[in-house]
Formats: C-alpha cells, sequence, structure tokens
C-alpha cells in the first residue's frame, strides 16, 4: 500500500516501511535503556550486600561493659537516681532538662570502675563522661535501636533518640520500644559527649559513609541515563519529523511517551536513592 502527500506544487510518495523503521528504532533504544536499568539494579544489589551483611553482624554482637572512671561531684535537686544526665549550668550540676543540651556533663553511676576523689555529703553522686554505662531513657522521640545516638530530653536527667544533629551523650547499645513515652527504662550506652554532625556522621560510621556514597551514585546514574536516552530519542523524532512530517503526531506521542518514562525512571532513581539513605 503507498501513501501520497499533497500540497500545492509537489505530490510526495511516503513509504510505508517509514513508519515501521521509526517504531524499529524506538523499541531498540527502549530495550537498551531497560537492559541498563536492569544491570543497574544488579550492581546496586552487589554493592549493598556487604553493607547488610555488616549490619546483621553488628546486630547480633554482644554488648561487652568497659571499664569507667567518675568523679564525685555535688547535685542540686532531688531523686537523683543511677543513669540520670547531668549537665553543669553556671557551676551547679543539675539534672539535664534541656534537648541537645550543650552543657551536658554526664551521667551518674553507682560503681564506676576507678573513683578520683571522696564523696563529701549526701547530695554528692559520682558522673562519668566517658565509658560503657547504663542511662535512663524514654521512647519520648521514639524507640530506640542499638547504634542509635542519645542524647538529651525535656524530661530531667533521661535520654532519647537523636533524631537530629546536635550534642549527642553516646550511642546506645540495646534496643528498647515502649508504647508509653513516660515509662523509664535503662540501657547500656557508650559515652561520647560531643557535637554530632554530617561530617562527624561519615567519618565515625563507614557503613553510614558508604550509605550516603552508593545513594548519591545511583540518583546521579538515574538522572544521566534519563537525559542521554532522552536526548537520543529526541534527535530520533526530530529526523523522523524532518524525513516525514506527516507522521508529526505519531512522533509527537512517542516523544512525550518517552518524556514521561524518562521521568519516572529518574524518579525510580531518587527513590532508590532514599531508601538506600533511610534504612
Amino acid at each position: 500500500m503507498r501513501f501520497f502527500a499533497y500540497n500545492r506544487h509537489t505530490v510526495e510518495y511516503i513509504h510505508p516501511g517509514t513508519f515501521q523503521s521509526y517504531e524499529d528504532s524506538q523499541l531498540r533504544m527502549l530495550r537498551q535503556f531497560l537492559t541498563g536499568v536492569m544491570s543497574m539494579l544488579v550492581i546496586i544489589s552487589f554493592l549493598s550486600a556487604p553493607f547488610v551483611l555488616g549490619q546483621q553482624l553488628q546486630e547480633n554482637s554482644r554488648t561487652e561493659f568497659k571499664g569507667t572512671i567518675g568523679t564525685p561531684v555535688r547535685i542540686e535537686g532531688t531523686h537523683i537516681k543511677a543513669g540520670d544526665i547531668i549537665s553543669l549550668i553556671d557551676g551547679r550540676y543539675v539534672l539535664s532538662n534541656e534537648s541537645y543540651d550543650p552543657a551536658v556533663a554526664g551521667v551518674v553511676v553507682n560503681s564506676p570502675t576507678l573513683v578520683v576523689g571522696n564523696l563529701k555529703d549526701d547530695q554528692s553522686y559520682v558522673v562519668v563522661s566517658s565509658g560503657v554505662v547504663l542511662v535512663r531513657v524514654s521512647t519520648l522521640a521514639g524507640p530506640i535501636l542499638a547504634g542509635d545516638n542519645i542524647t538529651t530530653s525535656l524530661i530531667p536527667g533521661i535520654g532519647v533518640k537523636a533524631e537530629q544533629f546536635g550534642v549527642i551523650i553516646g550511642t546506645a547499645l540495646e534496643d528498647y520500644a515502649s508504647s508509653d513515652p513516660e515509662e523509664i527504662h535503662s540501657i547500656a550506652v557508650n559515652l561520647d559527649i560531643g557535637a554530632y554532625g554530617l561530617l562527624t556522621n561519615l567519618t565515625s560510621n563507614p557503613r553510614v559513609a558508604f550509605r550516603y556514597v552508593l545513594a548519591f551514585v545511583v540518583a546521579a546514574a538515574s538522572v544521566i541515563a534519563g537525559f542521554v536516552y532522552f536526548g537520543r530519542v529526541a534527535q530520533s523524532g526530530v529526523e523522523s519529523l524532518g524525513r516525514n512530517p506527516l507522521a508529526a503526531r505519531l512522533i509527537y506521542v512517542s516523544v512525550f511517551f518517552h518524556l514521561l518514562l524518562t521521568v519516572g525512571i529518574m524518579l525510580l532513581g531518587v527513590l532508590i536513592a532514599y531508601i538506600i539513605v533511610v534504612l
């Protein structure tokens, strides 16, 4: 079957194979693109395997308590208990009652490995600022998992999971979950008081750094692959339009379809990167 395009001056013959060749080229490009996406997903799976295995080994490891060195201090207030978080404000030791308290000084303990000094009165307690100790915590900021950062809270002397960068008292060595945020429980915490930021997070935790790098690679690869693929489709569409103006509607629909496909692939890559970061 033959097609003819008429205008005022010429009669143009359109071979039916023109439509078929354009569709075949689009199918070939689509197959190549999907093959590349599948290859990228396989590579991501292999790269993620060491992180997943390492995380499982870390979760299955047993907690070992380390020695601590305590200092007797006079703490103002009542009902001071072992595991309470203490802050030093204007030369006075008090129960910490501020989220991400920059004045946090340590945790009250009953029997540290070594005490430097003597208890002076009934208001004196031994406070340690490093080592593995029991800390009283709440699920006010959510359930606590081993490896989560612990910080101070609005509850006097009680720690919670850190949900953002700021001052922390250390890292949880145990899981704790409770539906009642007012319930207080003691868990083992590796005390390491200091400011916690993005750079600290990456340098102190290689697995987290690996996740961020992997997420960036996945997101960047999906965006670049999407642009390259759509660029080829657009170029092919323009060339086909120049050869065959009567197929303009079919070409426009095909280019628009591939544009949507490209955006979908980019969003999928970004979603995979987000999942890698948050898991």
